[in-house]
């Protein structure tokens, strides 16, 4: 079911997706908008993934609710899963999904290039790992897969007559001075005023979606009311397993609390002997190393007989035994050769080779660039009102 790869949890996501910008491209189906076109996404991330369980992170415009060419069912399963905290809609989603990114460092999947926000974030520019876009699979009729992008340089005079478009909104706070401080919010707990909120109402839930932050500080991207700070937050972090280069498993770590892995824990932990085939490795221990999440970073630590190594940019380096080592994200604690574990939700997981760009399809209004792989399609821009002087 759709919903079972749905979250609000930032930590668990892998993707952010552009949900009203996938549901209304038609290249990826005949017709109006179709909530099909969003299965047919999930099938293609978690082909993109290798991982049948991948989680994303949805954000929706409000119209997509009510009057944009889905039928009636279609429009009740996307309220449905608004009112039960599964997406977040917003009165415009572009700028929120764009917050997100850069404050969690995840991939956004859409065919938008954003151009009317560009001087607000320099780093959609060239970016070569940031953007996913959905077109129609050419090896799988009828599905969807899909493949990297690069969001090119446009010239001042058409950013400037997109932002005459439309009124640029408050998209939080921004700047180089209000990075520490949008870092620290991050790690709170949030109370909308709304109890029954469905994003931080009553009763507070351990695991919120990522905050509005103004100038009024926190505020509720549903209500648009202050948030009240409920405590620090505690930090949690999931980390992935690996096997000979698939996601077979995942589990969550909760802050102060040590996790153990391997072939078969003696005591409760993440068991891996049913994903190692008829003979696993017997270099891996049954309890093979300790995984914990601290208030500020994950750490790994090896317990096992036979050496634990960890991999970061490419080369090996030994763990000392028993002794607590900092995991990061985009590196593999390596169990044996075969299996290995990655902090989950984090862009640079994805290898380049995942999947090749195929040529651009017919139906695309292309904006190319030259990039280090060849020729980069970008994307039809989205139709706005616009607004005269």
């Amino acid at each position: 079911m759709m919903e079972d790869h749905l979250t609000l949890d930032i930590e668990a996501a892998e993707f952010i997706v552009d949900l009203s910008n996938v549901v209304r491209n038609t290249s990826l189906g005949v017709g109006v908008a179709r909530l099909s076109r969003f299965q047919g996404l999930l099938d293609a991330l978690r082909r993109f993934a290798r991982d049948d369980q991948v989680l994303v992170y949805a954000v929706a415009d409000r119209s997509l609710l009510h009057g944009a060419g889905l039928s009636g069912q279609e429009e009740a399963v996307l309220q449905r899963w608004a009112r039960d905290g599964l997406i977040e809609v917003r009165p415009v989603a572009d700028d929120r999904i764009l917050e997100i990114a850069h404050l969690r460092d995840r991939m956004i999947v859409t065919d938008d290039a954003y151009k009317e926000y560009h001087r607000f974030h320099p780093w959609l520019v060239g970016d070569c790992n940031r953007f996913l876009s959905p077109y129609p699979d050419p090896r799988r009729p009828g599905a969807v897969a899909v493949r990297r992008r690069v969001i090119p340089k446009f010239p001042e005079w058409e950013l400037s007559l997109v932002e005459e478009e439309r009124e640029l909104k408050d998209a939080g706070l921004r700047g180089r001075n209000a990075e520490q401080r949008r870092r620290t919010l991050l790690g709170r707990l949030w109370e909308c005023p709304v109890r029954d909120c469905p994003l931080f109402g009553r009763p507070l839930r351990a695991i919120q979606p990522v905050a509005r932050f103004t100038g009024r500080g926190a505020v509720c991207p549903d209500h648009r009311l202050p948030l009240a700070d409920r405590g620090r937050a505690p930090r949690r972090a999931q980390v992935k397993v690996l096997v000979d280069g698939a996601v077979v498993t995942r589990f969550t770590l909760d802050e102060g609390r040590a996790v153990s892995v391997g072939r078969a824990p003696v005591r409760a932990g993440v068991a891996l002997m049913s994903w190692l085939g008829a003979y696993p490795p017997t270099s891996m221990s049954r309890t093979h190393v300790e995984l914990m999440c601290e208030a500020d970073r994950v750490v790994v630590r090896d317990v096992s007989t036979n050496g634990t190594e960890i991999r970061r940019d490419g080369g090996l380096t030994r763990l000392s035994p028993r002794r607590w080592h900092p995991f990061s994200p985009g590196q593999e604690v390596v169990l044996h050769e075969s299996t290995v574990l990655v902090l989950s939700g984090r862009r640079r997981y994805f290898n380049e080779a995942d999947e090749a760009p195929p040529p651009p399809p017919s139906h695309v209004d292309p904006t190319t660039i030259e990039g280090k792989n060849g020729r980069i399609t970008g994307s039809r821009q989205t139709r706005r009102r616009t607004r005269r002087r």
